[in-house]
């Protein structure tokens, strides 16, 4: 980093909680967004392989102040104090950092950065928010073409080596599950009662866990052209680490033949990398990727 880069720790928010570590290059555009790089799952503002850190240092060095931020309930920022869910919390969240930090820079353009989650949650905040004028989501949503089912196949076939090893190991899935479920419903065929639980004891509760699940399709097509509608720009970039629901740099825009794109839309493959981009190579190509979208677009 140049030595005329500055460095702030800043606690942001209406309250104040969250903590954030700003980068400014040495000469602050005030014509150029925000970037705002969110957490990915519970991994603190330092991100996996401390990736977080790199992007922010690439993009700064593309002339972009950027803000690596732990939201609220996340490395070292509290709970928040209502009782929001997970994405609603970290939507909110958005919302209060572009307030805090739009008063600080006189500012009304941000673009949110996010990996897995963090994609998700910067798709929906951008749905919320128009201060967010472009997003880049790193392993979003993405939904099954035609293609991705024929490559998907195929994949699974070179990996078991045959067609007759894929369809011994699917039918033996389908035997073992018949079992299962006939031996579950043993006591109710044959009327034995259900074993009596000893006095006072309760089963454990269940423990909640967090599933990632994508929106409808079509919700989601109705956002993006929204999104497309008032000029915002977007970079979908997925890693090979993502296979099972995204395998070829084609498949996001036929996923959405009903929205117009026009010139909003860019996307960005990166096979070789795993979820996290743990190969150095690999981290260097995807913040180059990013570095390079956000000179174009900004």
């Amino acid at each position: 980093m140049s030595p005329t880069t500055k460095h702030k720790a800043l606690l942001l928010g209406e309250h104040e909680t969250m903590v954030g570590i700003v980068t400014e290059p040495a000469s602050v555009d005030p014509s150029r967004p925000i970037f705002l790089v969110l957490n990915a799952g519970i991994i603190h503002r330092i991100g996996a392989h401390r990736n977080a850190v790199n992007i922010a240092r690439e993009l700064v060095r593309a002339g972009f102040v950027v803000i690596r931020v732990d939201l609220s309930g996340i490395g070292d920022s509290p709970r928040r104090r209502d009782a929001l869910d997970f994405n609603a919390s970290a939507v909110a969240d958005v919302v209060e950092l572009m307030d805090h930090l739009g008063r600080l820079y006189e500012t009304n353009r941000f673009v949110a950065l996010g990996l897995c989650s963090g994609a998700d949650n910067a798709f929906q905040s951008a749905v919320r928010d128009e201060r967010l004028v472009g997003a880049v989501l790193l392993d979003g949503y993405a939904y099954p073409t035609r293609p991705f089912r024929l490559r998907d196949i195929a994949t699974r076939i070179q990996a078991q080596g045959s067609v007759a090893n894929v369809a011994k190991k699917v039918a033996g899935k389908v035997v073992d599950r018949a079992i299962g479920l006939g031996q579950a419903r043993l006591p109710q065929v044959f009327g034995e009662p259900p074993p009596p639980e000893a006095e006072g004891e309760k089963p454990p509760p269940a423990v909640p866990d967090y599933v990632r699940e994508f929106p409808p399709r079509d919700d989601v097509a109705r956002q993006l052209q929204q999104l497309v509608d008032r000029d915002f720009r977007m970079l979908w970039l997925y890693t090979g680490g993502v296979g099972r629901y995204f395998n070829y740099e084609g498949q996001f825009r036929d996923s959405f033949p009903d929205v117009d794109f026009r010139d909003a839309l860019d996307v960005v493959h990166v096979p070789e990398s795993n979820h996290t981009a743990t190969p150095l190579a690999s981290q260097r190509r995807i913040r180059g990727a990013i570095a390079d979208w956000a000179r174009r677009r900004f």
